[in-house]
């Protein structure tokens, strides 16, 4: 993406809603017609690259139904469960450590290709930062 961009346009290819695969098939010509459309040096990589996207939801989507035929729907969305819990209880760990270690208003400046400032601040109130999520597996 250009840094100067302003719009979406002026970003790349814009895809108005489509099918990328229909009936198991790759719409290659239509995504290629869009590439072209928009001004892409290189449109092989950039199919290449869809089609990788592509493979790779197929392969999680088999995995997830194999998942599901072993363990059941409910197993798997318990499980899945417990992993959003512990990651929201790593998180809220984190934030907690990092209010006691460095305050509890944290801030951090980045610059952007062209130099432009992208400035963020976080205020951490620690207690608000606590989780009562339970700890059992299924």
């Amino acid at each position: 993406m250009p840094p100067h961009s302003k719009t979406l346009s002026e970003e790349g290819a814009v895809f108005i809603s489509f099918f990328l695969v229909r009936a198991g098939v790759f719409q290659e010509e239509a995504v290629s017609e869009v590439l072209v459309r928009s001004g892409t040096r290189a449109l092989r990589d950039n199919v290449a690259d869809l089609r990788a996207q592509v493979a790779a939801n197929h392969k999680g989507a088999t995995l997830l139904r194999e998942l599901v035929a072993a363990y059941g729907l409910s197993g798997v969305t318990a499980y899945m469960e417990h992993i959003r819990a512990n990651a929201e209880r790593s998180v809220r760990a984190l934030l907690r450590g990092a209010a006691q270690r460095w305050g509890a208003v944290l801030e951090a400046e980045d610059r952007m290709d062209d130099g432009s400032p992208i400035c963020l601040r976080v205020t951490v109130q620690p207690e608000e930062v606590s989780c009562a999520v339970p700890h059992s597996a299924p």
